[in-house]
């Protein structure tokens, strides 16, 4: 028999079009609907809400640091000899 009030905690796929994403502010940066954050060039800490738009108010919220990147690794590879 299951606990009355238990909570449960799923897996939900991401994208998934019954979640709505959005920052409190767009000054550090922006969100994607399907959940990914660009951040802009300005450090700081940003909130982010999700929303389950079948039920009204359930709501999640986070909060990310933005800053400068420490070191930045570029890797290129050459392509050009791959059989189309």
């Amino acid at each position: 028999m299951d606990d009355l009030g238990a909570i449960s905690k799923k897996p939900i796929a991401i994208p998934n079009k019954k979640y709505g994403w959005s920052v409190r502010s767009i000054f550090l940066g922006d969100i994607n609907q399907d959940g990914t954050f660009n951040s802009h060039l300005t450090e700081g800490q940003q909130r982010i809400l999700v929303e389950y738009r079948d039920m009204t108010n359930n709501t999640a919220e986070a909060r990310i640091n933005i800053v400068f990147p420490y070191r930045l690794d570029v890797k290129i590879r050459d392509i050009s000899d791959k059989e189309a």
